[in-house]
């Protein structure tokens, strides 16, 4: 997030790709930038890779409109995720997250949600989790679930127009402790 779309980043992204061998969650600019240089260096990596896109950017990756990928978004990120051997974690209201095996759909959140810095705050926070043992599909799941029973407690303190990513973050606690 926030590297910006270049060549530069790209070489990066690809050293990471090819020498790196834990688990890497890659977000906004980062699918940008392989979207605009190469997804194709995704089917060579050492890494257990994760991809947050948002609609926009999973139509830049795939080369699909929003609107196809609208229409079976389950389809689309499941096939993404067996072509490249990545975990899809396809953010809107209601979001998919898939291995290309199996396919988990999140209904939590809030629509308050929708606000520039969520994605990041989402994206954060799965990257904490995947430092975990469990497989990364489990990490992402569990980290959307939390992220939106976050921003449904966030937004019944407050309301859905006035929660920031900050409130957002300030939740998390109240949502683990709610499934505990």
């Amino acid at each position: 997030m926030g590297t910006g779309v270049s060549e530069e980043i790209y070489k990066a992204l690809s050293f990471l790709l090819e020498n790196y061998t834990g688990r890497l969650l890659i977000d906004a600019d980062g699918l940008n930038t392989l979207a605009a240089f190469g997804k194709e260096k995704l089917k060579d990596k050492k890494c257990e890779v994760v991809l947050t896109p948002h609609i926009g950017e999973f139509a830049r990756l795939t080369g699909k409109n929003k609107e196809e990928i609208l229409l079976d978004p389950i389809t689309c990120a499941k096939d993404f995720a067996k072509e490249f051997g990545v975990t899809v974690l396809l953010k809107n209201a209601v979001s998919v997250i898939t291995d290309g095996s199996e396919t988990v759909i999140n209904v939590t959140g809030d629509a308050g949600m929708a606000k520039g810095g969520s994605g990041d705050v989402l994206s954060g926070f799965a990257a904490g989790l995947l430092n975990r043992e469990e497989e990364p599909f489990f990490c992402v799941s569990i980290a959307a679930y939390l992220f939106g029973r976050a921003g449904e407690i966030a937004a019944k303190e407050q309301n859905s127009y006035t929660i920031t990513p900050s409130d957002i973050i300030t939740a998390i606690p109240k949502a683990i402790n709610s499934v505990l």
